[in-house]
């Protein structure tokens, strides 16, 4: 991830016309048609968007998309990324927490790399849930993963426990360590924190 980071400049009509106000008081602005005045420039409200950049370690599919734009949830974005975390099994496409995916975006930020995250597991139907349950008692059978509120993430080339060290440093909800899995749990649950 470019560590570069683009500043945001809100500027209102109160605003400029004090500076308009300031500008003519120094004299800057005294031969108005000396140079033109790009108002739209002067008025133009630059709001933050949000990206991720992911992949899914199961369909093998990266994604890069902007879920958040002129200050706003980007719908198309967001049900993109539904679609990037369904049940690797079913393929069922289910609404991811808007808090989940705030917490993926600022874990990104804080490790500022170009590496996508990449997602182990993300939304699971209970069928999904149930039959992994049977097989592992690692797998809780009330599971954040089936309301949309959790995920496995891992990083290539980056220790799992350097990942849950950041991971523990910026989420609050539900983490666990999985280190010989090879991945970390997030969820936007409770805050608890266990060793799986």
């Amino acid at each position: 991830m470019n560590s570069k980071k683009q500043s945001h400049t809100m500027i209102n009509r109160r605003d400029f016309l004090k500076i308009s106000s300031l500008l003519v008081g120094t004299g800057m602005l005294s031969n108005v048609h000396a140079k033109k005045i790009d108002i739209e420039k002067l008025f133009a409200i630059k709001k933050p968007s949000k990206s991720l950049k992911l992949y899914n370690i199961n369909s093998k599919e990266s994604l890069k998309v902007e879920f958040y734009t002129n200050g706003k949830y980007n719908k198309n974005g967001l049900h993109e990324i539904y679609k990037f975390m369904s049940d690797k099994r079913s393929g069922e496409v289910a609404k991811i927490d808007n808090s989940l995916i705030e917490s993926i975006y600022h874990l990104q930020q804080k490790l500022d790399i170009d590496e996508p995250i990449s997602i182990l597991s993300g939304y699971r139907s209970v069928k999904t849930n149930n039959k992994m349950a049977k097989k592992s008692k690692g797998v809780s059978k009330d599971s954040y993963h089936t309301k949309g509120m959790a995920v496995d993430v891992f990083v290539k080339d980056m220790s799992i426990h350097h990942l849950h060290d950041v991971i523990q440093d910026i989420h609050t909800g539900g983490i666990g360590y999985y280190p010989s899995s090879g991945f970390v749990h997030m969820d936007v649950g409770p805050v608890r924190n266990w060793i799986g």
